[in-house]
Formats: structure tokens, sequence, C-alpha cells
């Protein structure tokens, strides 16, 4: 373990890298929301505002803004040096923001919300674009935009997946239900835009066509049993996730096999993890009041 960044009295709910990989920012559980230096550890600003849990964070595709979301139902977008709110708050979710992130242009923020709704808001004026758009029957747990910044793609507790046109809303594929029966922890676009990859709660990890919702592959073996959370490395072919027994886990799509020895050193259940752009590094996020960050580097992915 490479940093322990610790937060007295404040659970970890959410965290992102930088593009760059040198910031990391978290979320808590009292609304708090730090900026850090990842080789240094150091706060280099706190964004104070929203009033409950934060439970989504993502940087911009440039670096220069933060999209966040919460349990008070609220939206924000910030500047990622001075730590000021730009944008917001923007209302319109009646349930817990439970995933957001930025278009790869800049252009949009897409938010998913236990409502079972997704919205798309403008990141200039903050006005929504789309939404709600509606289709899920249970929360929705994961939001995504594709490569090209032109869909969407949500998954939800409802065991499905659904494709929308970002800038219309209308849905344009789905619902693709999970054949195992188990609901999602995220999907993500591939870098291509052809295919799309899901974590479900049973730990498969599914590639699907972008285009016909048929899958491609399917993982033979699991990952973590049960992951609280996941991400993807960059290149699509490792996928990080994190255990309630506060485990850390890296492990190869397609052979399904960990390519180190879980990583262990939280004391809790971990929320959240995240990988650098560049792939060296993994970010951890825990119950017990810690964030994580371990060397991606096979050889040395050794907790403490």
């Amino acid at each position: 373990c490479l940093h322990i960044l610790t937060v007295h009295g404040n659970f970890v709910v959410c965290l992102s890298f930088s593009p760059d990989g040198k910031r990391i920012v978290t979320g808590s559980c009292r609304g708090k929301i730090q900026i850090r230096d990842v080789r240094e550890g150091k706060i280099s600003a706190e964004l104070h505002g929203h009033t409950d849990w934060v439970t989504a964070i993502a940087f911009s595709a440039d670096g220069k803004h933060i999209i966040s979301g919460s349990w008070d139902r609220t939206l924000r977008i910030w500047d990622a040096q001075t730590g000021i709110c730009t944008v917001g708050p923007l209302s319109g979710h009646s349930g817990t923001i439970s995933s957001a992130t930025f278009s790869p242009d800049g252009q949009m923020v897409v938010s998913g919300s236990d409502d079972k709704n997704i919205r798309i808001w403008d990141t200039r004026t903050g006005r929504i674009i789309a939404g709600p758009l509606c289709g899920h029957t249970d929360p929705v747990r994961s939001v995504s935009f594709s490569p090209d910044s032109k869909r969407v793609v949500s998954a939800s507790s409802d065991r499905s997946i659904c494709l929308w046109d970002a800038r219309t809303g209308v849905r344009v594929a789905g619902p693709w239900k999970n054949v195992v029966g188990s609901a999602f922890v995220c999907a993500v676009f591939h870098p291509t835009g052809e295919r799309l990859l899901s974590v479900c709660e049973d730990g498969t990890v599914n590639s699907w066509d972008a285009t016909t919702g048929s899958i491609i592959s399917s993982s033979s073996k699991t990952i973590t049993p049960y992951p609280m959370c996941a991400a993807f490395f960059r290149n699509c072919s490792l996928v990080v996730s994190g255990a309630k027994d506060g485990t850390v886990s890296v492990t190869d799509i397609l052979t399904g096999e960990s390519i180190a020895e879980p990583l262990r050193g939280h004391a809790w259940r971990i929320n959240c993890v995240a990988v650098s752009p560049d792939g060296r590094r993994v970010a951890s996020g825990s119950l017990d009041d810690t964030t994580r960050i371990w060397d991606a580097d096979a050889r040395r992915m050794e907790g403490i």
C-alpha cells in the first residue's frame, strides 16, 4: 500500500482519480469532499455544500471540474482547482444520486438515482438536456457515456441494462436482462464503443454487443463474490473489485484469474474503487474512514 489517507469519522463513499492521475477526490458520509495529492496525500482543497452523504464523484476529462451527487438529492459542479461550486445545486431527482459522470467532450453530465430515473444536464448552464429517462423499475446503480459522448449506458438493480441517446433521452436499446438473474454493480462502454462491460453482484463479468445486446463473452470464473463495487482498467482487460470483508482484488477478465493475492489492509467493507488513467494505481475507499492507494503492478500489489 503506497498511502493511507484518513478522514476521521467519515466513511469514504466514493472516489475518482484526476485524468493525469496526480490527484484523487473523495466523498464522505458527512457531505465532505476532499481533493488530495496522490503522491503526498496532502489535501489541496475541501469542497463544502452538500448536506448529506456524497455518493457519486468524478473528474471531467480535462481535469478542470468535478461532479458530485449526494443523498441530499442534488448534484454540484465544482472548480477542481479552487474548490468553488460553479454550477448547482442541480435539483430534480427524488432519490439519492447513485452515479454521476461527465461526458468525454465535457458538455454534459449524466446522473442516475435511486428514484429509478436518469437525467442529463448541461455542464455550463446546469439545465436539463434530457430527462427524466424512465425505463428501469428499480434503483439505477451505474451510468456512463460512450466514448463519442452520443450514448449513455445505465445499469440497474432491476437486473437490466439500457442504452439512451444522450441528446434526446430516447431509449435506443434495452432493457437487456441479465440472464443469470443477478443485479448489476456497474456497466461501462469499451473504449471502442462497440461493446459494453458489466459486473454483477454474483461476481460475473459480461461483455455485451452494444448494438444487439447479445452477450459476447462471460467470465468463466467470477471475481470477488458479491463485490460491493468495481471499476475497469482503461483497456478493459482487468477489473478491480472491493469486497465486504475489506479486501480488494484485481482480476483478468479473459481468464477470470486474480493477477495477485487480494489486497488487505482495510478494516471494514469497501465502498468504492477506482483505477488511475495510466493503470498504475488503484484506490479503494472504506467504511473504516480511509482511502488506500495501491501500486497496480502485479509484482508489488501487497497490502499492509
